[in-house]
């Protein structure tokens, strides 16, 4: 692989990362806010807006910083996670094995458990139908993202 040039480097960084991610935000912000809708006529995307912003400090904030602490410690980035993926380390980056148990990251469920009493507050239901929601947004969310990483795998190889 060749070394991009520093300008795409910049763009990346500074422009379309910010900008995915705010997309992406807001696009799991409207799928929680219609699962949400299924519970309850209660809340609105600003509040389910707010509470998700809210619990993704612990996966961006927490998260990354103790993936941060695990770079630097181990000198790389290959293969560097906080899910159940790190208790395998002899499975490669593009397994089907690691692609699947990358999904149970420690942050992200944490993360999920907290949106729960957020959508609970939001959509002035019980804390137990709030964690189906959350943790059943986690689990569409996963099953997307094995399949969009069994489908790179094809194009790497």
């Amino acid at each position: 692989l060749e070394k991009p040039p520093s300008s795409t480097i910049i763009l990346r960084s500074l422009i379309l990362s910010p900008i995915t991610l705010l997309i992406g935000l807001l696009l799991s912000s409207l799928i929680l806010l219609i699962m949400g809708r299924f519970s309850s006529t209660e809340g609105n995307f600003k509040q389910v807006w707010t509470h998700y912003l809210y619990a993704n400090f612990i996966d961006k904030i927490l998260g990354n910083g103790v993936r941060l602490f695990l770079i630097l410690s181990k000198k790389s980035i290959m293969q560097t996670t906080t899910s159940l993926a790190a208790f395998f380390p002899q499975l490669e980056v593009t397994s089907t094995g690691f692609i699947i148990l990358s999904q149970f990251d420690f942050f992200q469920l944490w993360m999920f458990g907290v949106l729960g009493y957020g959508i609970a507050s939001a959509f002035k239901i019980e804390f137990k139908k709030a964690l189906y929601i959350s943790y059943g947004f986690w689990a569409l969310k996963s099953i997307i993202y094995i399949i969009i990483g069994l489908i790179g795998r094809q194009f790497l190889s």
